[in-house]
């Protein structure tokens, strides 16, 4: 898909997640850079401690903190959220373990648990996240090792687990032992709703809580943040120096810089307007063109909204028709599901004038 995109600047593309290219701070970045330069020096082009920059693990403790998190000697910078997943599934998973997921979830993953030879179960999910009933016979009847989630405007659903379900979910976990990898990286773009504490704050003894700074500054700064028991991150650190050694003490200098300032609460805040603007255009349009069967989720925040066909539709056969039209979108079957009657549309990084026009092109192939 992506290779085709390349290759059609004309299409109008709902299928990549990522932010939008016209809301990178690389001003800003530039301005901090040279910040970070003049307050630590040189040390910050050298090689660093592995478990991250000191400035910013004292910035990602108080973000932590706003999320209801407070674990400074479990907290760890990564190279991104993947990076973060893939240490974390190093230092837990061995071949033939079991990890269960929501369902639909976030492919890549399932590929990274797959990569470490565990077997991947899906459990069964509704509007409001995982079934904590089904999520306790999962764990008796498999004896998993990882449970995965993202409960907060999931990818690819767009839906929030509210407090009530989180706290269901989380007396489960602590009731089997069982541990959960929470996936976070989307919870700071809110536009409409009351936030909601990580689900990890439910159950501080039972879970690995993983953020991100690639869709609130730049996805090439390659930052994340994760929090975790520290006998799990110790195991994590001895292997991370044999990937990486240490994500850059560069980017993380600029991080730091950038969530000490002023400058980061506006961007986000420019950010937060601007895509809280393509959802409810997104939505408008749905409603104004979309045929007669389809419906879609309606998410509070993050980047993505699922759209379900009606009995019979097939989002596969219909999106080289939809590609020649000129539009782009994801089918719910890559998401580790069955839904082949569900697509996903990322609206983030589409420009504003586009949505519409993408809609239409969209209703007419379905």
């Amino acid at each position: 898909m992506f290779a085709r995109l390349a290759n059609r600047p004309d299409v109008v593309s709902f299928a990549t997640g990522a932010p939008d290219p016209a809301l990178l701070p690389g001003e800003l970045v530039t301005s901090l850079a040279g910040d970070a330069l003049a307050r630590y020096g040189n040390s910050v082009l050298q090689y660093g401690m592995t478990r991250g920059f000191g400035p910013l693990l004292e910035q990602a403790h108080e973000l932590l903190l706003r999320r209801g998190i407070d674990r400074p000697d479990g907290t760890h910078i990564a190279t991104g959220g993947s990076g973060a997943l893939h240490n974390i599934c190093l230092a837990l998973l061995e071949p033939g373990d079991v990890v269960l997921v929501e369902t639909p979830t976030f492919a890549p993953a399932v590929k990274v648990f797959r990569s470490h030879g565990a077997r991947v179960v899906t459990v069964a999910s509704d509007d409001h996240g995982i079934l904590p009933e089904s999520l306790d016979i999962a764990l008796v009847r498999h004896d998993a090792t990882v449970v995965y989630l993202l409960p907060t405007f999931h990818n690819p659903t767009g839906r929030t687990m509210p407090v009530a379900r989180r706290q269901q979910v989380a007396d489960v976990l602590a009731r089997r032992g069982a541990l959960v990898v929470e996936d976070d990286v989307y919870t700071d773009l809110r536009y409409r709703g009351e936030p909601v504490p990580a689900l990890s704050s439910y159950a501080p003894d039972n879970s690995v809580y993983i953020t991100s700074l690639s869709k609130t500054l730049a996805p090439a700064m390659r930052i994340g943040i994760t929090a975790m028991p520290p006998e799990l991150l110790a195991r994590v650190l001895v292997l991370k120096q044999g990937i990486d050694m240490q994500t850059s003490t560069f980017t993380q200098a600029i991080a730091a810089e950038f969530l000490a300032s002023a400058a980061s609460r506006a961007h986000l805040a420019r950010t937060v307007a601007s895509y809280g603007a393509k959802l409810d255009t997104l939505v408008a349009a749905l409603e104004s063109a979309m045929p007669s069967g389809f419906t879609w989720t309606k998410p509070e925040g993050g980047m993505f909204l699922w759209v379900t066909g009606p009995p019979g539709f097939d989002a596969d056969a219909v999106l080289d028709r939809a590609f020649d039209a000129g539009v782009a979108y994801l089918p719910g079957s890559i998401f580790h599901t069955d839904a082949s009657d569900a697509m996903r549309l990322s609206f983030a990084g589409v420009p504003q004038e586009n949505i519409e026009r993408g809609v239409k092109l969209l209703a007419e192939a379905m």
